[in-house]
């Protein structure tokens, strides 16, 4: 999405490659962003895959979504704008997949304050980071379904950047449920009037569960999407007033 709005804006054609996964919301906001959408595969490294191809086919620049240096330090950004808005932080939590955005954080917060925890979050259906981490090597795992959509994908068997960072930068991986994400979602829109996509809502699901260590700090939750289908959004209302009553 950040590719296509920044190539809109300076006026050039963006090609986004994605999987058949991916959920209409974001189809339309690519739409609406003039984006050349490429869908491919099941899977975003099927995507990925395919975006490689075309771009030696056709002489495209590749983006990286994650495992890049210049990624890693934009990202780094809101880290900084974290401890410039909440100077006494004590734990940030940001969701976790390829890891370019927790790496960024990660970089930036332990640079101004090591003891600032920094927890990364991700989907059950989605664990390809923990698991690598735990084989100390970058492992593929099957996708499966997910509302946390944007959290799929692998990162990459030749990851150059992101697995020793995350590594090197993180207290701690929490993994989140498909029922805890979608009561986040929902609770989101009830108490704050926030429409928040699953990654999103994996951070809100480790408050809400108590799946923190502790809770005596300043905790700042990274949210990071909002582009969700309205019949899911429908079904998450509808799930959240049954347990609600």
């Amino acid at each position: 999405m950040a590719v296509a709005y920044v190539a809109k804006s300076l006026g050039i054609n963006a090609v986004v490659c994605i999987s058949n996964r991916v959920p209409e919301a974001k189809l339309e906001s690519l739409r609406r962003l003039n984006a050349q959408i490429e869908i491919y595969g099941h899977s975003q490294d099927d995507a990925e895959e395919y975006c490689y191809h075309l771009a030696e086919k056709k002489g495209l620049t590749i983006i990286p979504p994650f495992d890049d240096p210049y990624i890693i330090a934009g990202q780094g950004t809101i880290g900084l704008e974290i401890v410039e808005d909440v100077p006494h932080v004590t734990d940030v939590i940001v969701p976790l997949s390829g890891g370019g955005l927790l790496s960024g954080i990660g970089l930036a917060l332990k640079s101004i304050d090591p003891n600032i925890r920094v927890i990364g979050v991700s989907a059950e259906h989605a664990p390809v980071m923990y698991e690598s981490l735990k084989a100390r090597k970058a492992v593929k795992i099957e996708e499966r379904d997910t509302l946390a959509d944007s959290l799929l994908g692998g990162i990459g068997m030749d990851n150059q950047y992101t697995l020793q960072m995350v590594g090197q930068y993180t207290d701690d991986i929490l993994l989140i449920s498909e029922e805890e994400i979608a009561y986040s979602m929902a609770f989101m829109m009830d108490k704050h009037h926030m429409i928040i996509e699953g990654a999103a809502a994996t951070g809100v699901a480790a408050v809400l569960e108590n799946k923190l260590p502790r809770h005596d700090g300043a905790i700042v939750i990274v949210i990071s999407g909002h582009n969700v289908d309205l019949s899911v959004l429908f079904q998450l209302i509808q799930r959240y007033n049954d347990l609600s009553h």
